[in-house]
C-alpha cells in the first residue's frame, strides 16, 4: 500500500501492514507502535512566522504570534527540536 497522508500511514503500521516514518507527536499517540532507534537523527526544521510590518504592533496579532510561538514551544520535544 501507498500513502501521502500521516493519519492513513499511523493506521496501517499500527495494523501491522509495514514500517513508517512519523513525526514523534504523531507515533507517541499510537499505541500499538513502538519507536524504534536510527543511527541518523531526524530531520531538523526551521519554523517561521511572518507578520506584515503594519500589523506587529496590533494587540490581537502580538497576542496570536506569542500563543503560537508558546504552544509550539512546548511542543518541541515532538517536532524534534529538543
Amino acid at each position: 500500500m501507498r500513502t501521502n497522508g500521516r493519519e492513513p500511514m499511523v493506521t496501517m503500521a499500527a495494523a501491522g501492514l509495514g514500517l513508517t516514518c512519523l513525526p514523534r507527536f504523531l507515533g507517541d499517540r499510537a499505541p500499538n507502535l513502538r519507536l524504534l532507534p536510527t543511527p541518523v537523527p531526524g530531520p531538523r526544521r526551521q519554523l517561521w512566522l511572518g507578520v506584515h510590518r503594519d500589523a506587529r504592533s496590533v494587540p490581537r496579532v502580538k497576542a496570536s504570534a506569542a500563543f503560537l510561538a508558546e504552544g509550539i514551544g512546548r511542543l518541541a520535544w515532538a517536532l524534534g527540536s529538543a
